[in-house]
This record gives C-alpha cells, structure tokens and sequence, in this order.
C-alpha cells in the first residue's frame, strides 16, 4: 500500500478543489446491464466521437482496461460517497407535490426545533427520508495505491446504482434516468 494519506472526497470539495480525473471522463457508462457491455472508454477523454474500447473485455475476463488503475478524481482521494440527485431531493419534491393538498385532515405536520413547519404524512403517504448512499473506499491491500481508482468505483457504484433502479419503490423514477444511460447522465447522479 502507498504511503501517502489522501484526503476524502468530501474534504476536498468543501474547497472547491476536486473534479473527475481525465482517464474518468473518458467512460461512457449505461446502467442497464452488465459491465462487460455497458461501459466503454473513450480514447480520447476530449474527443467525445473518437473510438470506444470495452472496460472489460468479457464478461468472464478478470482483464480491465488500463484506465481501471487511474484515480477517479483529482486530486486522488481516499473514498467518496455516492449520492442519487434525484433522490436527495425526494423528500422536497414529494412536499411540492403535497403543499397545496385538497384533504387537509389527512395531513400530518410537525414543527421542526427551528419553528418551521414540515408536511410528514398527506394522501396515504409518509415523507421520505434522505435519499440513499455509498461510501466508496480505496482496496486495500499491499499493491493498492492508497486511493480510489476508477475499479474501485466502477466495481462498487454499478451494481449499486442497478440495485437501486431495481428494488426501491422510491427509486422509480431512477428507471427513466437510467434508461437514457450515457456519462452525461451519470454525471447528474454523481458527486462530481
């Protein structure tokens, strides 16, 4: 393992100072199906027509392209977490949707330790929490680098993000998102 301490994702964006690494921007990543058909790399991370090669080659292949050992930001970090942008802002929609509400004795208000008020329950239905996450770790081991890499990423954060778009009634929507695929979609759901 590297000597080096990285700092984390979260640290280094309070300031302003991290974005993806060059080698990331060059995925061109789908979240409906396997990795061995749905993500791709760029040759060229500022070409977005250049040619495509497979992440990995075959499904039953353990070979990655080479860019899986790149970091998956800049400045490297020591883990990240994952958030959907849709679902962090669930609950607030859901609360738009409800504002103006025809059948007010159904509803459920509290007072938050601020004063305000928040809508809880209206229609049948609770507010929802904050939307989910994950924390992505660099891999340990004596050969890691000490920082997240682009595997790292991609190994944790594709079956994650399927996982979601498949079980979680509150995910519905994510099917639409995930249907249109592309990095530029990804990119909404992301950190970065």
């Amino acid at each position: 393992m590297s000597g080096t301490t990285y700092p984390t994702y979260e640290w280094l964006q309070k300031s302003g100072r991290c974005r993806p690494s060059i080698d990331f921007v060059r995925l061109r990543w789908y979240l409906s199906g396997p990795i061995s058909a749905k993500i791709h790399v760029l040759e060229s991370a500022f070409d977005a027509t250049s040619p495509q090669s497979p992440y990995q080659p075959s499904p039953d292949s353990d070979s990655f392209h080479s860019i899986s050992a790149s970091p998956v930001s800049y400045p490297p970090v020591s883990s990240i977490t994952v958030t959907v942008g849709l679902l962090d802002n669930w609950a607030e929609s859901w609360e738009d949707v409800h504002i103006h509400c025809a059948e007010p004795e159904r509803e459920r208000v509290t007072t938050l330790p601020d004063g305000t008020k928040q809508l809880e329950r209206c229609c049948g239905t609770d507010r929802t929490g904050p939307g989910p996450s994950l924390t992505v770790t660099a891999s340990g081991g004596d050969s890691s680098p000490g920082f997240v890499t682009i595997h790292d990423y991609v190994m944790a954060v594709h079956p994650w993000l399927l996982a979601r778009s498949r079980h979680s009634p509150r995910d519905w929507r994510l099917s639409k998102v995930f249907s249109q695929g592309g990095i530029r979609d990804f990119f909404c759901i992301r950190n970065f």
